[in-house]
């Protein structure tokens, strides 16, 4: 658990800085939002990798690094503990109205599905009533800006709160046990682009002679055409032979079943049952007198 944990946050890590390399950003964001997001989660039962993706994708979005960054990570934890859903889920809700940087209807309905009062919470914060905030949606009138500070008024620093829950606290220990894995295996991570490379280059180098390796297996004279041909031949040939002789084995049993004189030999099947039946009745009389005459002897 421990080694694999780690594994899964080196390569998460690692993934996330590739993301962001080429969405743009300098090794000083990258390392800056990374930096931020393992804050934000640390603690709390979410995993560095989902938050590590989301803010990517919160980055593709729009959504600029430092306290910006930070602030809408933070809105996300609190949604997704409020809701008991994950990380990457109610982020991709946030990105989406980050990209459009509008709400919308669809939106508002799946917070709502999360349990999250949006709707009541918007229109608090832009001082209109829900259907208000449902026709500003609708025309797409309610900003990115404007949907996270309605975000903030509804869910109130619940990842904090979710911190002190079973949950959250187990997830917590498990992010420690991957934190040690992690650092364990760093240094070996570190090296595995330059092993890897190493061996792609040594893999290349057995082409060529596996090919040849191939040709002398499998050359020409391989399985020839002829001799697969000359075997399907040999069935071929072989088929009307085998009928034949089953013919031949019919036609014996039906003249030998013809021949015998099955009455004949069902009369003398039965003297001969007679016979046993006699001799085995003699045999019993006999053996039962000698046995009564030993008897009395015995007794005089």
């Amino acid at each position: 658990r421990t080694l694999s944990g780690g594994l899964r946050r080196l390569v998460a890590i690692q993934d996330a800085e590739t993301l962001f390399k080429g969405l743009g950003a300098s090794a000083k964001t990258t390392n800056d939002i990374l930096g931020r997001t393992f804050e934000v989660v640390n603690g709390t039962r979410f995993a560095f990798d989902e938050a590590a993706k989301t803010a990517a994708g919160l980055f593709a979005a729009g959504v600029q690094g430092g306290a910006r960054m930070e602030r809408t990570l933070r809105l996300v934890s609190s949604a997704a503990t409020v809701s008991s859903t994950d990380y990457i889920t109610m982020g991709k809700i946030f990105q989406k109205v980050a990209a459009d940087n509008r709400v919308q209807q669809r939106e508002l309905g799946q917070l709502g599905e999360h349990g999250i009062n949006i709707t009541k919470a918007l229109g608090q914060e832009l001082g209109v009533t829900k259907d208000k905030v449902r026709q500003m949606a609708s025309d797409g009138k309610i900003s990115f800006g404007e949907f996270e500070r309605g975000m903030k008024r509804a869910l109130v620093n619940a990842a904090e709160e979710g911190k002190n829950s079973v949950r959250g606290l187990a997830k917590n220990v498990g992010t420690q046990f991957d934190k040690i894995g992690a650092a364990f295996l760093k240094p070996g991570f570190k090296q595995a682009p330059r092993i890897l490379k190493d061996v792609t280059a040594g893999l290349k180098t057995l082409i060529k002679p596996a090919g040849s390796l191939g040709k002398a297996v499998f050359g020409k004279d391989f399985l020839p055409t002829k001799n697969i041909q000359g075997f399907f031949a040999n069935i071929r040939e072989g088929i009307p032979k085998l009928k034949n002789f089953i013919g031949q084995v019919k036609s014996f049993g039906t003249k030998f079943i013809k021949s015998v004189d099955w009455k004949s030999v069902g009369k003398n099947v039965g003297k001969f049952a007679d016979g046993l039946a006699n001799l085995a009745g003699v045999d019993l009389e006999d053996v039962a007198g000698s046995a009564k005459r030993l008897a009395d002897s015995l007794e005089t």
